[in-house]
């Protein structure tokens, strides 16, 4: 009880109620610690009045949460070093990743979202050889730089539970660059050269048709952002034939249509693929320009990688 003239006494957090605090990590304080704690129930000792409690206890409770901070693996605590300034305190689960580095080949690694890596690794990412599938079936199989497909590698989509080939040729930053060959879901097929992903330079186009190009139009010339741009020559199904400026996917400019049946070629000028002006003659039949359509050939992995990095290296 207090007189009762005089204000009750308010209980202040004395050093020795850290007694109370429940323990979080059984290691004994490194020395570094032990000092600053020392040094704060030194300067903090047992009593005193009101006006200097408040002060006691902050000085207390700093110093104790940096304690304890610094050895329950908090991360972003606060740590004092000899000098006395404070630093920022290494990341444990960081010391954890840097100790669980992949590196050279590795047995199949799998992600919570469903994909599988089973190849070589270099500084805890994808380099090398290796193949990836992914969560819906799809799977890349070739060479890695970096966790990005570079370098050459074949592209299989996933269709019912079989692999059709997407794309075999070489990559750069995980995008078709350089010489590559690409078949969609209908079987058509670019063979030739890419720059981000896009169809971009020589190259030859089937439209329609078998896979080995019989009964499809098909386009061999210059390309340009995905689309038919600048020299190029397309022969039709039914035979026809021209040969000419495009741009844009479009006839534009100067060129030669042949017509098969009719034994006659037209000369003139294209707008955005109607003709405005020319002249017809005949021809003889055997002087009709033919584009050359690719061989049927069922090829396995191996020999589909072979095939592109022989092209690529010809037209490097």
């Amino acid at each position: 009880s207090h007189p009762p003239h005089s204000p009750p006494r308010k209980r202040w957090l004395t050093p020795h109620a850290s007694r109370s605090l429940p323990a979080r990590n059984t290691h004994a304080p490194s020395p570094r610690r032990a000092r600053v704690l020392l040094a704060v129930r030194v300067a903090c000792p047992g009593g005193g009045g009101q006006e200097q409690g408040p002060n006691r206890f902050w000085i207390f409770f700093h110093a104790c949460a940096t304690f304890r901070a610094s050895h329950t693996g908090i991360m972003g605590a606060a740590a004092v070093d000899e000098s006395g300034d404070w630093a920022s305190q290494s990341q444990l689960w960081k010391t954890n990743d840097q100790m669980a580095d992949k590196e050279g080949e590795r047995s199949t690694v799998f992600w919570v979202g469903g994909k599988q890596y089973k190849g070589e690794w270099s500084r805890n990412k994808m380099n090398g050889k290796g193949t990836l599938t992914y969560s819906n079936g799809d799977k890349y199989e070739g060479e890695w730089v970096d966790n990005k497909r570079h370098g050459f590698g074949t592209y299989w989509v996933c269709e019912g539970g079989k692999f059709r080939v997407s794309y075999n040729g070489t990559w750069v930053a995980g995008r078709k660059q350089g010489f590559g060959v690409f078949y969609n879901a209908k079987g058509e097929r670019y063979e030739g050269e890419w720059k981000d992903s896009a169809r971009h330079g020589k190259g030859r186009q089937t439209f329609g048709g078998r896979v080995d190009g019989r009964g499809a139009d098909v386009y061999e010339g210059d390309w340009a952002a995905d689309k038919r741009c600048g020299e190029g020559t397309m022969q039709y199904a039914n035979g026809d034939v021209f040969q000419g400026c495009w741009d844009a996917d479009d006839k534009h400019g100067e060129g030669t249509y042949y017509y098969e049946e009719k034994a006659a070629r037209y000369d003139g000028v294209w707008e955005r693929g109607t003709a405005r002006c020319g002249e017809y003659q005949a021809v003889d039949p055997g002087a009709v320009p033919r584009v050359q359509l690719p061989c049927l050939e069922l090829l396995g992995p191996d020999e589909v990688m072979a095939r592109a990095r022989k092209l690529a290296l010809r037209h490097t």
